[in-house]
């Protein structure tokens, strides 16, 4: 049966897109439980994405932008001539600032929007969490289509970093020091793709899909589509994951630990 094909009275759409009966007011409680789970998971994933990675990267870049002022600026008029020799940094806080784009913002809307829909299932169950959902997905979808339609820069601007071996093994020594807490390997191009990951995840939900005021919902389920289609123009990830040793000393030490 086709996505947007009617469905039978006794029909409904899973989270996950599949056709299953409604057996009983059960499959409700599974709905709900399954609702909230990918909203706690799609928090926790961008929670990992800014503390195990941007950050990092933000302050490194900091650190290297340190390194070359201070030999920008040499002491006395005879090195003077070296300021224009310096090397511009492998990573600067403008190259983080593009991959970042404003994920910054989707994590702390979603996780006040977590704690509302928690509230919301104790006091009103599923009908709670799909009435605030209907509620906060507008503002939401701004958040997402802005990330969206500067995901490719984001994939642009990262190929070109890590064809750098110094920033490459950073990243990694990032995914390694983040699937050491984790049951599963963590990947940074993986987390990057969250956000149109978790906009399917919305639009499967039949109450949310359904409703004529979230035209951006649709609107943005087909960007997000055709930018998972093309993960293949990511660069292919080092696995398994590990470092090359030969540029270990290029990495800070506390992501080795």
């Amino acid at each position: 049966m086709a996505l947007n094909s009617p469905l039978p009275n006794n029909h409904r759409i899973t989270l996950n897109g599949n056709f299953t009966e409604r057996l009983s007011p059960k499959d409700d409680t599974k709905e709900l439980e399954e609702l909230m789970s990918q909203e706690q998971e799609y928090v926790d994933g961008l929670t990992v994405l800014m503390e195990n990675f941007l950050k990092p990267l933000s302050t490194w870049a900091e650190e290297l932008e340190s390194k070359r002022e201070a030999l920008t600026y040499p002491e006395n008029e005879r090195n003077y001539v070296e300021k224009t020799l310096v090397a511009p940094p492998d990573l600067s806080l403008v190259d983080v600032t593009v991959i970042s784009c404003n994920v910054e913002d989707i994590v702390n809307y979603h996780s006040t929007l977590l704690d509302i829909l928690e509230k919301a299932r104790q006091k009103m169950g599923l009908n709670g969490v799909i009435k605030e959902l209907r509620t906060k997905i507008p503002l939401s979808m701004v958040l997402h289509s802005t990330y969206l339609y500067n995901v490719d820069c984001v994939r642009k601007k990262l190929n070109v970093l890590e064809a750098k071996s110094t920033i490459s093994t950073f990243i990694r020594a990032c995914e390694i020091k983040s699937t050491r807490t984790s049951s599963e390997d963590v990947r940074f191009h993986d987390l990057l793709l969250l956000p149109a990951k978790q906009v399917i995840h919305y639009y499967l939900v039949p109450a949310l899909r359904n409703d004529n005021s979230l035209i951006a919902l649709n609107r943005l389920y087909n960007l997000s589509q055709r930018v998972l289609e093309d993960i293949h123009k990511w660069n292919t990830p080092i696995s398994p994951l590990t470092i090359n040793h030969r540029f270990e000393k290029d990495v800070p030490e506390s992501l080795l630990k």
